[in-house]
């Protein structure tokens, strides 16, 4: 792929997001100026707010289902701040439909990485490769299930308007 490419990529990833919140109910905004947090997640009645990095990849066949890689900045991860930050995974398959997310604390993703469970360092940069069978109900990353962040909107249930 080109970098141009995946750079329409991300974007849709973004928006596919986006579209996900919105139909749970919680507003959605795009910072002016991206300097790690790619949406902004807002529950209007409240002000909760979460932030949002959706790292977006095109899926790679294999016998037993796909791979994906991510990157992700190794600043930004570690940059843990007062608001609740998510990491979301993404990807899109060769069939034109999207996988479902896998949605991670930031604190979270951060103490797997600094575990050595998941990612692997190059510059600045961490890579993240993912292994999902067939179906995509499981994932692993080196050796660790993310299987139960997959489609984990439990920061982010289903509002009542």
């Amino acid at each position: 792929m080109t970098k141009k490419f995946n750079q329409f990529l991300g974007k849709a990833g973004h928006l596919h997001m986006m579209a996900e919140f919105l139909m749970k109910g919680w507003n959605v905004a795009i910072p002016e100026v991206d300097i790690g947090d790619d949406i902004f997640v807002v529950k209007d009645d409240e002000g909760t707010l979460r932030k949002v990095q959706v790292k977006t990849s095109r899926g790679k066949a294999t016998k037993k289902g796909y791979t994906a890689q991510f990157s992700a900045s190794e600043f930004n991860l570690a940059n843990i701040g007062p608001v609740v930050g998510h990491y979301v995974f993404i990807v899109r398959l060769d069939d034109d439909i999207w996988s479902k997310p896998v949605i991670i604390k930031q604190d979270v993703l951060n103490q797997m990485y600094e575990d050595g469970e998941v990612g692997s360092l190059t510059g600045k940069t961490i890579v993240f490769s993912f292994k999902y069978t067939q179906n995509g109900d499981k994932v692993i990353c080196l050796k660790k299930d993310l299987s139960a962040f997959i489609n984990d909107y439990v920061d982010f249930p289903q509002l009542v308007h």
